[in-house]
């Protein structure tokens, strides 16, 4: 039977077969109008021609924050060039390196909104853990979604399509939640948009997988030439400053200054600070800057003037035309929410040489770059040995926590337990070898009770370990099966980072070793041994300094001198390393401060406050004698027993 054709002025289309010949006739030659339904529709839409910042000042609505309402570019100027370029078609990757509350999450957000109503198509967005994942879905991108009108109308009517573990869109976009620690939650599906956010707090594998971007580029694979990525952080020696500057274009904000029209790059020489100002003075005081240019001081108002007027400027790849990998390096000086009190007083305190969390805090949090600690060299042995003092095993007052590193041989076990107080100033206790094969239970027995050892503190306490740090990288399945019930007292797995400029400390990350789940801390033993012999390096007591005991043996010291600081290739660039001095030389005294030192990082412990605690007990232990003593020769001048 032959196909009748239904045309109209626009478009013929042929009459289906299955339909009744009565219908057909009936329908033959007639204008006929679809209802589609809304999903239909919006798959059929031709999405906006629209740049993404001008997305954003039209249609976004901030849910949460300081903030609240339509997006606005004056609260955050340095955004519109990061969000036009991420819209660029050349483009491909934009790294966002900035310091806390510089926008990146909302920036990210904004992007996001623009993919869903102009270039729809799968999206990932991946957080460091599940429960920052639930926090930023729940907290920030639905309420966006449901306030945003332009993008709650793809919003689905059915509850189960709007959950913290995944967002399906009318118009066939799913919006994909996923955590780093997670490499499941990374698998199975594809996406046109990857999206990494607060990268640089990723651990460095995923589970027993790869790093959890390169996990996260891989979904990418089926959109060739089409698929977009967007890598956010404050940078914390991981993934995000490394991956900015490894871009094919670099671009850094500079402020205008007010006076002289001068482009300026802010750098803490030319703050204006009195001279002998304390942090707390320029917190509560204030400070200024004085213009590298004309000179002109600037106060706060200035300088906000300044970034207002700021623009970026392109410091690698000027050449590049149409460059795929794109990075922008945002700091707190640039920062409109970061007042410069803040970074006058965050300045002073990084330099304390010995305050190692303070310089940390200025290279992460407001140069945005990664913290690098200065070369070290190994200690002189005999100036060491000269300065040992007669304290242990009483804890000075000066200390208020103590941690431990134990380090796993065949045939023992080697443990140092060190006191810190202010500054990472510190006092080694007890250096300790418990022999016995460490394939076998008993030698664990002996370190558990080691362990639960006390130690008398000048001011009259008991102090425990408050954590102790035990590496897996040898007999990994004793030492699994010893720290994981003891979780709860501080014990912990720890493993050395195999790049060389891993952060200090990371973790604790949940992996499995073995088919066990285990807590592991990870660390970077090369910054962590680099901070260590610096502060053996220093020859007068405080900050930093290294207090060390008659009792250590001449062993010890020697086990100091065993490794020193080389410069090697690796992966084309030149990296520091610590090595051995002789191949097979000991060097268990070194690991066990290391892992010491890595334990007390990880508390985070206030040590000021802490030993301030530790002598007001001591004060009122001493009130509290002197008051006994007092009513003794007092009941004595009585002529009463005290005895009776």
């Amino acid at each position: 039977m032959m196909q009748q054709e239904l045309g109209t002025a626009a478009r013929t289309l042929t009459v289906p077969e299955f339909l009744p010949e009565a219908v057909r006739r009936g329908l033959s030659g007639r204008a006929v109008a679809f209802d589609l339904s809304r999903p239909v529709r919006m798959r059929l839409r031709s999405p906006e021609k629209i740049r993404v910042s001008e997305w954003a000042e039209r249609y976004r609505v901030v849910a949460e924050g300081a903030h609240e309402g339509p997006w606005r570019h004056e609260l955050a100027p340095h955004t519109v060039k990061i969000m036009d370029t991420y819209g660029m078609p050349w483009v491909r990757e934009v790294w966002f390196c900035g310091v806390e509350q510089s926008g990146k999450t909302n920036t990210m957000i904004n992007c996001l909104g623009w993919a869903i109503d102009c270039d729809p198509g799968n999206a990932f967005y991946l957080m460091p853990t599940e429960d920052t994942s639930a926090k930023v879905v729940g907290g920030k991108l639905k309420p966006t979604l449901q306030r945003s009108p332009r993008l709650s109308r793809y919003l689905s009517d059915r509850q189960d399509d709007t959950t913290l573990a995944r967002i399906n869109l009318q118009h066939g976009m799913t919006i994909l939640p996923a955590w780093a620690n997670s490499p499941s939650s990374l698998a199975t599906w594809a996406a046109k948009h990857c999206f990494g956010d607060e990268v640089d707090k990723y651990p460095a594998l995923s589970g027993r997988e790869s790093d959890p971007i390169t996990l996260l580029k891989k979904r990418n694979r089926n959109y060739k030439g089409r698929f977009k990525r967007f890598f956010a952080s404050t940078p914390a020696g991981m993934f995000i400053y490394k991956g900015m500057r490894n871009c094919h274009q670099v671009w850094e904000f500079r402020v205008v200054c007010p006076e002289c029209g001068a482009e300026i790059r802010m750098d803490a020489e030319h703050l204006v600070i009195p001279e002998g100002a304390t942090a707390e003075q320029v917190e509560r005081d204030g400070c200024g800057y004085a213009c590298s240019g004309c000179g002109v001081e600037w106060d706060d108002m200035d300088r906000e003037s300044a970034t207002r007027a700021g623009r970026w400027v392109c410091v690698q790849g000027a050449d590049v035309s149409r460059p795929a990998k794109v990075g922008f390096h945002h700091r707190a000086w640039e920062c409109l929410d970061v007042p410069m009190a803040e970074i006058g007083a965050a300045w002073l305190r990084a330099q304390d040489q010995a305050d190692m969390s303070a310089r940390i805090a200025w290279a992460n949090g407001y140069e945005a770059v990664d913290y690098e600690a200065d070369d070290a060299e190994a200690p002189e042995l005999a100036g060491l040995i000269e300065r040992r003092e007669s304290y242990a095993p009483v804890v000075p007052m000066a200390a208020g926590v103590l941690t431990a590193g134990v380090d796993v041989q065949g045939d023992r076990l080697e443990i140092e337990v060190v006191a810190w107080g202010v500054g990472a100033e510190s006092w080694g206790m007890e250096y300790a070898v418990l022999y016995g094969d460490t394939s076998l239970p008993e030698v664990w027995a002996q370190l558990d009770a080691f362990l639960m050892k006390t130690y008398r503190h000048e001011s009259g306490e008991e102090l425990s370990i408050a954590r102790a740090f035990v590496d897996d990288g040898f007999r990994t399945h004793m030492v699994v099966r010893f720290t994981g019930p003891r979780l709860g007292r501080g014990v912990f797995a720890c493993k050395g980072a195999v790049d060389a400029k891993a952060a200090e400390v990371r973790g604790p990350n949940q992996v499995k070793v073995g088919g066990a789940k285990v807590r592991q801390f990870l660390l970077g033993t090369q910054r962590l041994k680099s901070l260590m012999f610096g502060y053996f390096g220093l020859t007068a007591p405080g900050a930093g300094y290294c207090h060390v005991p008659q009792s250590y043996a001449a062993k010890w010291f020697e086990m100091l001198q065993s490794e020193h600081l080389v410069t090697r290739k690796v992966g084309g660039r030149e990296v520091s390393l610590w090595e051995p001095v002789k191949k097979g030389a000991r060097n268990e005294a070194i690991d066990c401060r290391v892992y010491a030192l890595a334990a007390l990082l990880s508390l985070r412990v206030d040590l000021r406050a802490r030993v301030a605690e530790l002598k007001e007990q001591a004060a009122l232990a001493t009130e509290k004698t002197v008051a006994r003593e007092k009513k003794k020769r007092f009941t004595q001048s009585k002529g009463v027993r005290l005895d009776d």
